[in-house]
């Protein structure tokens, strides 16, 4: 009898130490900006679709980083990188931002995650 009661003191106070390591690691520690991007967007959900549809899809761009920053007279943006916030700048980490090349047809051919270059937000 006292061996299992033993036993089942040892293992609450496993469960207990647990328990509070899991709680310092997963709240206190946990770093808002790094839990979920403002938006979910993927390169193979963009490529081959105008400026327009993507800002339809996502929201008007952020950024416009290079090339031609103007839209053309049909709205479209060519020739240029235009992207979204994925995270901010809380003051302990850098922005990270998606970003989305335009040809000189307005159709996006390219599309990658990275720090803003030279930034210029609309």
């Amino acid at each position: 009898m006292e061996k299992k009661y033993l036993i089942g003191c040892l293992i609450s106070v496993f469960v207990v130490i647990l328990s509070v390591v899991l709680f310092v690691l997963f709240i206190l520690y946990e770093d808002p900006d790094l839990r979920t991007p403002k938006i979910r967007i993927r390169e193979k959900d963009v490529i081959g679709l105008t400026s327009l549809e993507i800002e339809e899809k996502y929201g008007k761009f952020y950024y416009r980083l290079s090339g031609d920053r103007k839209r053309g007279e049909d709205g479209l943006y060519r020739n240029t990188t235009c992207g979204y916030m994925l995270k901010e700048n809380n003051g302990h980490h850098y922005e990270w931002g998606f970003f989305i090349t335009f040809d000189e047809n307005g159709i996006a051919i390219e599309a990658y995650e990275n720090y803003p270059p030279a930034l210029i937000c609309v």
